[in-house]
């Protein structure tokens, strides 16, 4: 009887982590005007503190999350001085770009790290593996998953959605009738290209929970977890393309004899994605015309055309002078008096220089080599998963700002933070010593992971 008491809360405590993953990915707006992710990393704090309080130093420490928490650190007092410098000497008139940028900032750090490091220490209580974290995430996709299923089946349900997004995000976007024809098929804060960058990654996931468990039936999810950014983000379908390719390149280096089931792959990929794009055009043919039109956008004239006003020379105007090395508080993003850009390079630059920009992306590349690029106990497999989340942030850095607080930040810092975790068990059993206590010999945490 006490092993099933056990059991089932087990099962609780891992329900319990798959509600808090959807709440920190998706920030489904439950409640007016509040961003949801803020009563996540709430709850979080109060958690690490009544129950961690005595370890929180040493899993800063273990985990990589004092590393990044200083990289990071580094990069908010220095936007913070540029933007104080830039008021003091050049006024007011950018004050609410200048706020949303700082808003940006302060949900990347502290509020993603406390998200990410209660989810470690969680999955570490619950005895978890890497792929193990995966399915945590999996699980939480699926659960939007059936939200955007549902949308995208009953109309009703759908403009039930709509009508609780739009109501307590109170964003105009949610009553735009021509994004309403074609998107829009889910339940979250915001169901736009940062929604489809983590939701592409997302529905990357199995294949790597198959490679590394050697369990072929986790494939079987991909399509459901990919049809959330079909339906809402073409961004999510190049983010998933990027993480595919660097799972094409584990399975070839795993065999080089399998290079010829490669092209086998990529055509069951492309008939997949053929079969979803034909049941989408019979449900919601606005939709489908809308994923295929940029495919022809490269190679028209057309001016409007996503891809051509992407690589536009305005989207890539960059400052001039001392300007380019510090920044000037401000992106280009909607800013009365500069040419718009989406792009997340040239906005970066503007709002920090190269000074803060360099500060972002190293900070996130040595958190990736020191936690798990150079950690033993992750698996080959991990190791290139996490790696391609890094690249798919350099990609989608092209179409916009994504080193911002999004649900593909939390899965890369808890990714880095378990992993560092792990090692930091790993090193505290071989010398048989944790804070002068003396272990047992037995693992700490199960493992599932292929070498």
């Amino acid at each position: 009887m006490r092993d099933m008491d056990i059991s089932i809360k087990g099962r609780i405590e891992k329900v319990s982590l798959v509600l808090f993953v959807f709440c920190a990915v998706f920030s489904p707006p439950i409640i007016p005007d509040v961003n949801f992710v803020l009563v996540a990393a709430f709850f979080a704090l109060i958690s690490l503190l009544a129950f961690h309080k005595d370890e929180i130093r040493g899993l800063m420490r273990r985990t990589g999350a004092g590393l990044y928490s200083t990289g990071i650190g580094f990069y908010v007092v220095y936007c913070l001085a540029i933007t104080t410098v830039a008021i003091v000497f050049g006024g007011d008139r950018f004050w609410l770009n200048y706020m949303t940028a700082l808003y940006s900032v302060f949900l990347l750090c502290p509020v993603s790290v406390v998200c990410a490091l209660y989810i470690s220490v969680k999955a570490k209580k619950l005895s978890l593996d890497f792929s193990g974290v995966l399915l945590i995430f999996i699980a939480a996709g699926m659960v939007e998953a059936c939200f955007t299923l549902a949308a995208f089946l009953n109309s009703e349900v759908r403009q039930m959605l709509i009508d609780i997004m739009s109501r307590n995000t109170d964003d105009a976007i949610f009553s735009n009738a021509t994004m309403l024809s074609w998107r829009f098929y889910g339940f979250s804060n915001s169901l736009l290209d940062l929604f489809g960058f983590t939701t592409g990654i997302i529905a990357s996931l199995p294949l790597f929970v198959s490679s590394i468990r050697g369990q072929k039936r986790w494939i079987l999810l991909v399509p459901p977890l990919l049809l959330v950014p079909f339906l809402n983000s073409r961004s999510g379908l190049v983010i998933f393309v990027v993480c595919f390719a660097a799972y094409l390149l584990l399975f070839i280096k795993k065999d080089a004899r399998l290079v010829v089931v490669t092209p086998a792959l990529m055509a069951i990929l492309f008939i997949g994605v053929a079969i979803i794009l034909n049941v989408v055009k019979e449900v919601a043919p606005s939709t489908a015309d809308w994923v295929t039109m940029d495919v022809d956008s490269f190679l028209s004239s057309g001016s409007t055309i996503t891809g051509q006003t992407l690589f536009s020379d305005a989207f890539w105007e960059l400052p001039s002078g001392i300007l380019f090395l510090t920044g000037t508080g401000h992106t280009k993003y909607l800013v009365e008096g500069f040419a718009h850009s989406d792009v997340g390079y040239v906005n970066q630059l503007w709002r920090c220089g190269v000074i803060g920009s360099l500060a972002m992306y190293i900070t996130h590349f040595i958190l990736y080599r020191r936690c798990v690029g150079r950690n033993a106990s992750v698996s080959g497999s991990g190791k290139v998963l996490v790696l391609a989340i890094f690249v798919s942030f350099l990609v989608m850095q092209v179409k916009g700002d994504c080193f911002v607080y999004t649900g593909a930040m939390v899965l890369f810092l808890t990714l880095c933070f378990f992993s560092g975790m792990r090692q930091g068990l790993s090193a505290q059993r071989h010398i048989g010593l944790a804070d002068g206590v003396r272990l047992e010999r037995k693992p700490l945490v199960t493992s599932m992971e292929g070498r």
